[in-house]
């Protein structure tokens, strides 16, 4: 996160984002299983806001999220339809130094018209040579938006963190971007800026 190859560069595609002013409530935790629901309110213009629903479990190894946003169409200017992302992530801790992990995102409705749709896949890797130094990667992939359309692209990303002290981290970062012909995705935006 906040790293040149941040996830956020394809997953915030999907209006997978913060929103301002919601409000939210998180279930206490039992058997390792949550739940949580918040409500982002209209705000003076018809048809906007909308509702996200979550869940997640995790123990000590494995984390699982599922969780779906859903806008409304006025959410975008022109828009005829709300928009819906459902996203599954998951994260298993092989060993003390080995992570893996994988993210499913799908969009319908993109950009509040009836048609476009927007499917995400990413998977990633960390290990920890040491308490204070990990290696990581991951790789994301962005399908077409319709048939042909030619504007999916992929990303991967690696690099290695070490720890200076509880409050400083030094890292090193390499992200790389391939896009198709009509697409135009980043690997910098998300978190970090030009």
């Amino acid at each position: 996160g906040d790293q040149v190859g941040d996830a956020g560069n394809f997953l915030g595609k999907g209006g997978v984002d913060r929103y301002s002013n919601a409000i939210a409530y998180q279930s206490p935790s039992v058997n390792n299983l949550c739940a949580s629901v918040a409500f982002v309110p209209e705000e003076g213009k018809k048809d906007t806001g909308g509702i996200i629903l979550g869940g997640e479990f995790s123990n000590e190894n494995i984390f699982v999220g599922l969780s779906n946003v859903n806008l409304k169409k006025g959410n975008a200017t022109g828009g005829t339809d709300a928009q819906s992302t459902t996203q599954l992530l998951a994260n298993y801790k092989v060993s003390n130094a080995l992570r893996l992990m994988t993210v499913y995102q799908n969009t319908s409705n993109l950009g509040y018209a009836s048609t476009p749709k927007l499917t995400i896949i990413g998977a990633g890797v960390a290990y920890g040579f040491s308490p204070k130094t990990t290696v990581k990667a991951h790789y994301y992939q962005a399908g077409e938006t319709v048939d042909k359309a030619k504007d999916g692209a992929t990303m991967i990303a690696a690099g290695v963190d070490h720890a200076l002290s509880d409050t400083t981290t030094a890292y090193i970062a390499y992200a790389g971007m391939t896009n198709e012909d009509k697409a135009s995705y980043t690997s910098l935006n998300w978190g970090h800026g030009d």
